[in-house]
């Protein structure tokens, strides 16, 4: 085992630090390879056969040039849930469980089959499928603009055996689309929010490798996505019904903002686990 961490090491040492090394490291040994988690601890003495060797040769040459290690490795884990991942859609992230946490601490009682939930750009269909994974009797509907997003979502549904409705729509033209007949107890988006002058600033790993429809917005209008939801929302949402956001920490106050010239009240901010203003919910 430690000729195998050492070849990973010496493969990976120049592009990423001592402990993101450490962790690819441990992935790529018991997610790739299958080795089990004692040998791995223990450094027992393992050999890998030709396949293996190309398996990781070929892992470590992606990695190499930056692409993500939930794209090599397919698959990534959300709220506990095992779920495909490609360049069809974004990474999971961490911050966005705390999202879905506060959803279903905000609804510990609501578990009836008539509460029904939107998720705006399910990409993936992460948050829908938590949401549906914790809350079983719940209506979780999905939608997203992007065919190949919604392939990802479908696959991960059929994946996970979590029903879950998919939709193609945009919510930008919603409007003239199948959800201005809808009608639901919540909405939750996760939509692009990364201002377009802060690429400057990311990880070639994110720019190089995710949809970058799902990231970036204009610089003239950071709140285009939350304002069409907010109005969607005001048509949409039943009384008493709520929103939440996950939001850009440098646009939290003008989203504030926005949200009570709607109308919306209780507006409340929460801070991801990094300490960054992260998340917003508001009640119709």
């Amino acid at each position: 085992m430690r000729r195998i961490k050492e070849h990973i090491s010496e493969s990976l040492s120049e592009k990423y630090s001592a402990l993101e090394v450490k962790e690819i490291s441990k992935a790529l040994c018991i997610e790739l390879l299958g080795t089990g988690i004692n040998d791995y601890y223990l450094d027992r003495e393992t050999s890998l056969d030709s396949a293996q060797q190309q398996l990781l040769d070929f892992a470590l040459s992606r990695l190499g040039s930056g692409e993500p290690l939930q794209y090599v490795l397919g698959y990534t884990f959300f709220c506990g849930l095992k779920l495909k991942t490609d360049a069809r859609a974004l990474i999971p992230r961490p911050e966005t469980t705390e999202l879905v946490e506060w959803i279903l601490q905000d609804h510990a009682t609501e578990s009836g089959c008539d509460f029904s939930v939107l998720d705006i750009g399910v990409g993936s269909g992460a948050i829908s499928l938590a949401l549906k994974q914790n809350r079983p009797l719940w209506k979780v509907c999905g939608v997203d603009v992007e065919p190949a997003a919604l392939g990802l979502a479908s696959e991960n549904v059929i994946g996970t055996g979590l029903d879950v409705e998919l939709m193609l729509s945009d919510i930008l033209e919603w409007r003239d689309s199948a959800l201005s007949a809808r009608k639901f107890n919540l909405i939750v988006s996760n939509p692009p929010y990364i201002a377009e002058s802060e690429a400057l600033q990311m990880e070639p790993t994110v720019l190089d490798y995710e949809p970058g429809s799902a990231l970036f917005v204009p610089d003239s209008d950071p709140l285009l996505f939350y304002r069409k939801i907010l109005e969607y929302a005001l048509h949409s949402l039943v009384p008493g019904g709520k929103v939440y956001f996950e939001i850009n920490p440098l646009f939290v106050e003008e989203l504030e903002t926005l949200v009570l010239e709607l109308g919306f009240r209780n507006v409340d901010v929460r801070n991801d686990i990094s300490g960054k203003q992260r998340m917003v919910r508001a009640m119709l």
